[in-house]
């Protein structure tokens, strides 16, 4: 079974999920990955710890994002142009379509949520050194505010697991890892999770 990130409504900035059936919340989800648009959505105030039951009955302090659906939305679209200096422009329709579908969230009448936050267990278990995960967590929540190439090394390679080959202007960038549309559509964007919530 793939290990996953979930993107999830909540309806306070209390990012446990104690309680709640996230397969009722959860708007996106993607495999072994935290997608990069995601990562727009937040910043390093956003960063949480929430306290999680492991299979050995311990309980861990795991990261987590958690923010007001409106601000991340607006974050999102504020932070567009520099996403598209640091990867190809060539998914600017995706990104304004994820942007578009959380918009329809955040205005439809029946869901009355305020928060979302990234539930990422699944994938903070897969890392050999947490304390790493944390820090480079940190280095990638402050890449989405800029263009320093490093820190967008780090969100590019050890979250979102895409490989880009460089050109000398953005349309000479080309995604060469996944190497299939759907792949790196649901490591950019997310995938489908409940049939309540299609976006594409």
């Amino acid at each position: 079974m793939a290990n996953r990130a979930f993107l999830v409504l909540n309806d306070s900035e209390n990012p446990n999920l104690d309680g709640t059936n996230k397969n009722e919340t959860t708007l996106l989800a993607c495999n072994y990955s935290i997608p990069l648009f995601w990562f727009t959505m937040y910043s390093n105030n956003d960063l949480f710890f929430m306290d999680v039951e492991m299979d050995n009955d311990t309980v861990k302090k795991v990261p987590t994002f958690v923010v007001e659906l409106s601000k991340g939305i607006q974050r999102a679209e504020e932070r567009e142009k520099k996403v598209f200096m640091m990867i190809p422009n060539s998914y600017e329709d995706l990104y304004r379509q994820w942007t578009s579908f959380l918009k329809n969230i955040a205005t439809h009448p029946n869901i009355r949520t305020k928060h979302i936050h990234v539930e990422m267990t699944e994938i903070w278990i897969m890392a050999d050194d947490s304390e790493k995960f944390e820090k480079d967590l940190g280095i990638s929540l402050s890449a989405v505010d800029g263009t320093e190439n490093s820190f967008w090394n780090v969100l590019i390679r050890e979250f979102a697991g895409i490989e880009i080959r460089s050109g000398l202007f953005s349309k000479g960038k080309k995604i060469t890892y996944p190497d299939t549309e759907d792949g790196i559509k649901s490591i950019l964007a997310g995938y489908d999770w409940n049939r309540k919530f299609k976006w594409r």
